[in-house]
């Protein structure tokens, strides 16, 4: 790696460390700039950085039919980058953000959910995807759990440092807390709830997937589930059975009521539950002609 890229992602970790982005932003940004930098290297660009260049790279990664939320990760990195540590003009009439795409995302029903926990090859998956269909809550978040993040007096869960490096407590049922203790004494963890292959290490995010991949697979389930699936199932399907909209949003900890309203769309029970107002009263009004 050139000397240059080098004094380049130093400067930027430093700088997103000082401002205390969690973990999984600092390693998207910092990859967002190596491959800008990488895309200079490449195309023998020595001249300074500029907007040119950045307006330059993101077309190329849509040439290269990159998704629209990684493409969206790029233009928010170098957008930073540009302003707050090299303080270089970027201006949005030189370089539009990317539309955002409208996809709806993979739904699975209960019992489905219910065939995936049951296919898991340890008890370990199953609790840990038990957990987050029950919560809501990220993959990323999982895996920092530790079991004194369980406050069993008052059935909440802790979530440390999630989306934006927020924390924020999340309601666990009297079911789900009685499955992680007997997980906890069964498996006896250290430091994590979840361990990996070594005891006191968490649990590896690639691990997780691939034990959900091979849950799905043996549970003979043909869409292509993630563990962002249970997260989307969890808002669906509390609206599916009346549960408030903003119980959900502060469970999910998304920042925006309009983020969790997109679920409504995905519901398929949500608008018949509605009962108007007017049908719960019993209004006496007057007989006869008025005089």
């Amino acid at each position: 790696m050139p000397k240059l890229t080098k004094q380049h992602l130093q400067d930027y970790k430093e700088y997103l460390r000082i401002q205390n982005y969690s973990q999984s932003t600092v390693k998207s940004y910092l990859l967002g700039l190596r491959q800008f930098l990488e895309f200079r290297d490449s195309n023998s660009i020595s001249s300074k950085i500029n907007q040119e260049q950045a307006r330059q790279f993101i077309l190329f990664k849509y040439d290269q039919g990159v998704k629209w939320q990684s493409i969206n990760n790029v233009y928010s990195a170098l957008r930073k980058y540009f302003l707050e540590v090299l303080h270089i003009e970027w201006t949005t009439k030189h370089i539009k953000r990317p539309r955002m795409e409208h996809t709806l995302p993979v739904l699975i029903d209960k019992d489905e959910v219910q065939m995936i926990i049951e296919n898991c090859t340890m008890y370990k998956y199953q609790v840990f995807i038990t957990l987050l269909y029950s919560t809501g809550i990220r993959l990323s978040e999982a895996l920092q759990i530790r079991f004194d993040h369980i406050d069993r007096k008052s059935k909440r869960l802790l979530v440390k440092r999630g989306k934006g490096a927020r924390d924020r407590y999340v309601n666990l049922q009297p079911r789900v807390i009685l499955l992680l203790i007997d997980y906890y004494n069964r498996e006896q963890p250290r430091n994590y709830l979840f361990n990996g292959m070594i005891k006191g290490k968490k649990l590896a995010a690639t691990s997780a997937q691939k034990a959900i991949k091979n849950a799905v697979l043996s549970a003979k389930i043909l869409k292509k589930v993630s563990s962002h699936t249970f997260r989307h199932c969890f808002a669906t399907h509390h609206l599916e059975q009346g549960t408030n909209i903003v119980y959900i949003q502060n469970q999910m900890g998304h920042k925006n009521l309009k983020t969790t309203a997109r679920y409504i769309r995905l519901s398929k029970t949500y608008h018949r539950k509605i009962v108007h107002p007017i049908e719960t009263m019993h209004i006496k009004y007057m007989k006869g002609r008025r005089q």
